[in-house]
C-alpha cells in the first residue's frame, strides 16, 4: 500500500531530504520537472514535438517546477511553449533561479495571459502547490475560470496537486483547476483519493523524485490500497462449503425485498460456502431468488435462537418498529454483523441506545453509510461530512467504537478507532445506482464470512471494496458508457474480477 501524507506531513519530507540528506532543492525541481514531461511524452508521444502547450506558473516551488518543465521541453526539440507567470507576490528562491536560468538562454515569460487558449494542445498547471490553505480568488480565480472553459480541448497536467485542491481534504478551496492527469511527488497527498479529489486530478502518477521512503518524524496514518495489496481468504483444494461461512441476508418488508437478492448474489459470488435470505412473509421473494440462495421463514428471536454466523442487515430492511424488534435482538447477539442502509437508518434514529448497544458488542460490527447515512448518524450535514472525509470516518468509528466502518464513496475509506485508515480509490459512476450498496454489502458479508480470524477483518472490507469498485468499472468498459450500469450487472461482473486477481 502507497502511505498518502498531509501537506504539512509533505513539507517534513521535503525539508529532511534537503537539509538531512543533502539533495539540492533544484536537482529534486529538475525531477520533479522530468516526471511531467515523461507523462507529456506519454501522451503525444512523436507527435510532442509539433504540439502547441501552454505553461501556467506560480511564485512558489510549484511554478518553478512548471519553469523547469519549459526548459526540458524545448532542449528535448519541442516548439517553445507560451509560459505565462502571475506577476506580483513573494517568489520563492528557487522559482526565481528557474526563471533566470529561462532568461539566460532567451526563453521569455509572459506576464499577459493568452486569450485564444482553444489554441493549446496541452497545458501544464504549476499555478498553486499543496501548500494552498486560503481560498482561490482574484486574477488567479479567473485564470483558473479560464483553464475550466468548455471549449478547451488542451489536456491539463498539474503539476504535483491540481491548483485550487486541498491536499489534506481534497476539497476545492474556491475555484480549482480540473485536470485531466496529476504527476505528484514523494508521497500521494491524502487530498488525491478522496472525494471531490476524482472531478480535479485525473488520473494520478506518483514520482519519487529522489525523497527517501524513511524520514525521521513522518506520521502516515493512512493509505492508498493498490490492487497489488487485495488479498482475499485462501480457499482449500480439498475444501467444503462449510469451511467457507453461512450469510444470513434479513430480507424486510416486501416492497423492497429486490435488495435482500443482491446481497444474497453477491454474496455467493464472493465465494461464500452457503447463503439464507430469511425473514417473513417470502413466498413472493421465493421466485425472484436464484436457485442456490436458501431461504427461511424466521421471526425476529432468531438471532438468540440460532449459533452465530454472519448476517447482513438493513438493505430493504424497513425501519418500522417490529424491524428494531428484530435488529435490536440482533445486536445483542454474538453474530457478526453488517449494517447498511435501513439498519443506519435505526441507528441514527435510536442515537444513544444504538450506539451503547454496538458499543458492548464483542463480535464484529461492520457499518458501510454512504456520507447521507454518515451524516445523520454524526448528527451534521453531507457537506460537513465530504469537506473532511478523514475526520468523519474518524468521528464515526470513534462513536460507534469498535465498530468497523466503510465510508463510501469515491475514495472510499475503511478504518476503526485503532486502525490505519485504507483508502480504496477504485470504482466509477456506474455504482451511482440503487442496489449497488446492496451488492456492496452482500460482498463484504460473504468475504468476512470466508476471513479466519478477526486480525485480517480490515484486509477482507479492503477487497471487498475493490472488487466492487473494479466490477462496475470493468461492467462500464464492456457496455461502452458508465450510465447503464444495473446492480445485478455488477455483481455478474464479481467473477471476472477475481479471475483478475488470480483469487
Amino acid at each position: 500500500m502507497k502511505p498518502l501524507v498531509s501537506a504539512q506531513m509533505m513539507t517534513l519530507a521535503d525539508r529532511y531530504t534537503i537539509d538531512s540528506v543533502g539533495i539540492p532543492e533544484l536537482v529534486l525541481m529538475e525531477h520533479a520537472a522530468l516526471a511531467v514531461v515523461r507523462q507529456l511524452e506519454k501522451r503525444f508521444g512523436r507527435c510532442l514535438a509539433s504540439t502547441r502547450g501552454l505553461i501556467v506558473a506560480g511564485h512558489g516551488n510549484n511554478g518553478g517546477d512548471a519553469l523547469t518543465c519549459a526548459r526540458l521541453l524545448i532542449h528535448g526539440g519541442c516548439q517553445p511553449p507560451v509560459i505565462y507567470q502571475l506577476e506580483g507576490g513573494k517568489v520563492s528562491p528557487s522559482c526565481k533561479h528557474q526563471s533566470k536560468i529561462l532568461k539566460n538562454l532567451g526563453i521569455s515569460i509572459t506576464h499577459q495571459f493568452p486569450n485564444n487558449l482553444q489554441s493549446f494542445d496541452w497545458i501544464i498547471d504549476g499555478f498553486f502547490g499543496t501548500g494552498l490553505s486560503r481560498t482561490v480568488d482574484g486574477l488567479a480565480g479567473k485564470i483558473i475560470r479560464k483553464l475550466g472553459s468548455a471549449e478547451l480541448q488542451a489536456w491539463i497536467i498539474a503539476v504535483d496537486i491540481p491548483s485550487g485542491l486541498s491536499a489534506n481534504t481534497g476539497v476545492p478551496l474556491g475555484l480549482c483547476v480540473r485536470a485531466n492527469e496529476t504527476v505528484t511527488f514523494g508521497f500521494i497527498k491524502k487530498g488525491l483519493v478522496t472525494g471531490m479529489a476524482a472531478e480535479h486530478a485525473g488520473s494520478l502518477t506518483l514520482a519519487e523524485i529522489g525523497i527517501p521512503r524513511t524520514i525521521p518524524g513522518l506520521v502516515v496514518d493512512a493509505y492508498l490500497l493498490e490492487q497489488s495489496d487485495v488479498d482475499l481468504p485462501a480457499r482449500n483444494p480439498s475444501g467444503n462449503k462449510g469451511q467457507y461461512g453461512h450469510v444470513y441476508v434479513w430480507a424486510g418488508v416486501p416492497e423492497k425485498q429486490g435488495a435482500s437478492a443482491l446481497v444474497g448474489m453477491a454474496a455467493l459470488r464472493s465465494g461464500a460456502g452457503l447463503v439464507s435470505v430469511i425473514g417473513e412473509h417470502l413466498s413472493e421473494l421465493r421466485p425472484r431468488l436464484i436457485p442456490e440462495l436458501m431461504t427461511e421463514e424466521v421471526g425476529g428471536s432468531f438471532f438468540s435462537d440460532k449459533p452465530a454466523e454472519v448476517a447482513v442487515l438493513g438493505p430493504g430492511m424497513g425501519t418500522q418498529a417490529k424491524q428494531w424488534s428484530v435488529f435490536e435482538n440482533a445486536l445483542r447477539s454474538p453474530w457478526t454483523l453488517v449494517l447498511d442502509g435501513d439498519a443506519l437508518t435505526m441507528l441514527s434514529e435510536q442515537g444513544e441506545k444504538a450506539i451503547a448497544l454496538i458499543n458492548k458488542r464483542s463480535a464484529q460490527t461492520l457499518l458501510t453509510p454512504h456520507p447521507k447515512e454518515a451524516a445523520r448518524l454524526l448528527g451534521c450535514s453531507v457537506q460537513q461530512i465530504q469537506s473532511d472525509r478523514y475526520q468523519a470516518i474518524r468521528k464515526l468509528a470513534l462513536t460507534f467504537a469498535p465498530a468497523w466502518i466503510i465510508l463510501k464513496g469515491r475514495g472510499t475509506i475503511i478504518a476503526n478507532k485503532d486502525s490505519e485508515l485504507i483508502v480504496v480509490n477504485e470504482g466509477d459512476s456506474g455504482l451511482s445506482k440503487g442496489g449497488t450498496g446492496d451488492v456492496l454489502a452482500g460482498l463484504v458479508g460473504g468475504i468476512v464470512a470466508q476471513t479466519a480470524n478477526s486480525q485480517n477483518i480490515q484486509r477482507a472490507l479492503a477487497a471487498s471494496v475493490f472488487v466492487h469498485g473494479r466490477a462496475s468499472c470493468r461492467l462500464s468498459q464492456k457496455q461502452g458508457t458508465q450510465r447503464a450500469s444495473f446492480a445485478s450487472e455488477i455483481a455478474d461482473e464479481i467473477p471476472a474480477v477475481l479471475s483478475e486477481l488470480g483469487q
